[in-house]
């Protein structure tokens, strides 16, 4: 393991309300997709639909990993206006629970 070239990631993970539709579940999707394409200080961004077939997800069903080259960009980006506007325009009032 080579440590000395460190990353940071920042690993979301969402409950979607019982009564989302699939379109709005898209919406989010590309949304999160966009907002991580569109901001310089996201290295990498990766996400998901849970698989496990171990029962342990506790109802979360997508996960969502950011990846910056710094801590302090992370940081910025978690009081970034776009990621701000993104969490309020989108996700927050979809979700059951989330956690980061």
């Amino acid at each position: 393991m080579n440590e000395k070239n460190k990353i940071y990631r920042y690993v979301v993970l969402f409950q979607f309300n019982n009564d989302i539709s699939e379109k709005t579940i898209r919406k989010i999707e590309k949304a999160f997709r966009n907002l991580c394409k569109n901001l310089v200080s996201v290295k990498d961004y990766e996400w998901g639909i849970n698989s496990s077939t171990e029962n342990l997800t506790n109802g979360f069903t997508h996960c969502f990993i950011v990846t910056f080259e710094e801590e302090k960009v992370r940081d910025l980006y978690l009081t970034h206006p776009e990621h701000l506007a993104f969490m309020q325009n989108y996700p927050d009032a979809n979700l059951k629970k989330h956690t980061c």
